[in-house]
């Protein structure tokens, strides 16, 4: 279909209408003070305060006179506006900054300082000297050191524990303590005699201890013992028949049959049990080394000595009521008072 055979759209056939013109947006409201009259506000009474301006007067102020613009500042100090020489030569010519509180350099010690640093160049270390003082090295035309201002004649001072003679001496003490701590006996470990003279106020043990065969078991002994006191209680064990657990009283004091007395200790539960608030007390399992202990009683004095260890059978470990408490392989014993 071409545009002749087109019916068109309606209302084509009817006359077009004239556009309204655009309106012009209002226009902002002007303000303008140029046609109040001015007059000046009377001066305010000496010693009072001007009087407040009523509504509308704000306009009729009097103009102030233009101020004069005053000089212009002094340009600031920038230190960035002033060159700064970092060459080599400048920076040793340099003072050196001074800490607070700290007084000044004298000329002589910034003469020395500024020679110091120019001394010593890279690639100098080969031709240096070494001062025999301090260490530091020097060029091979100075006389004295650089650092410690020394001359390499002079007599080096050598710290004591450098000293050959001192570094012997204490090369010996070290290797005598070591010996000592070694193989130091510890406390006299012989048997005492079983009276009330000698008894001790705790277990005396050393070193020196041996494994061996008791009847067949095998005993590991970790330290020699020795020990005086007064039988407090005895325990007398089935497996194995010789072996005794004894609690004794410790002490001079001990001796005294009155302060003996007030030490009450038995073996009615799993662990003994002591009650006593003026002596030292010591739990034992004795083990004899050969042949049998003698029925102990209470009140006796029994002086042994032996190896504290452990004794086992077929690599068990055999205990006696309670394995934290010392079992003793009774060598040597004495018994009085029985």
């Amino acid at each position: 279909m071409n545009n002749a055979n087109f019916p068109g759209f309606e209302g084509d056939d009817q006359p077009a209408q004239p556009k309204p013109p655009a309106k012009n947006p209002p226009a902002a409201p002007a303000y303008s003070f140029e046609d109040a009259p001015t007059q000046p506000l009377p001066a305010p009474a000496p010693g009072k305060a001007p009087a407040p301006l009523k509504p509308g007067e704000r306009g009729k102020a009097a103009a102030k006179p233009p101020v004069k613009s005053a000089a212009p500042p002094a340009a600031a100090f920038n230190p960035f506006d002033t060159p700064v020489d970092v060459s080599p030569a400048a920076l040793a010519a340099a003072p050196p900054a001074v800490a607070a509180g700290a007084s000044a350099p004298n000329a002589s010690v910034a003469a020395a300082q500024a020679d110091v640093d120019a001394d010593i160049k890279p690639g100098q270390g080969k031709d240096l000297w070494n001062c025999p003082h301090c260490g530091s090295g020097n060029k091979p035309g100075r006389t004295t050191c650089r650092a410690c201002g020394k001359s390499p004649d002079e007599p080096v001072a050598i710290p004591w524990f450098k000293q050959p003679k001192n570094v012997g001496t204490i090369g010996g003490v070290v290797v005598l303590l070591i010996l000592v701590f070694t193989f130091w006996p510890g406390a006299n470990v012989t048997m005492k005699p079983a009276d009330a003279a000698h008894l001790d106020s705790a277990l005396r043990q050393a070193g020196g201890a041996t494994a061996k065969d008791v009847d067949g078991r095998q005993w590991l002994g970790s330290k020699r013992v020795a020990v005086v006191g007064r039988v407090a209680a005895v325990l007398t064990h089935a497996e194995p028949a010789t072996l005794r657990t004894v609690i004794l009283a410790l002490g001079k004091a001990a001796a005294n049959d009155d302060t003996f007395a007030t030490v009450k200790a038995n073996f009615a539960g799993e662990r003994p049990e002591i009650d006593s608030p003026n002596l030292n007390t010591v739990v034992l399992h004795l083990m004899p080394s050969s042949g049998a202990l003698p029925d102990l009683k209470v009140g006796a004095i029994l002086s042994l000595s032996g190896q504290r260890g452990t004794l086992s059978d077929g690599g068990r470990s055999i205990l006696a009521l309670d394995d934290s408490l010392p079992t003793i392989l009774v060598e040597a014993f004495e018994v009085s008072g029985q």
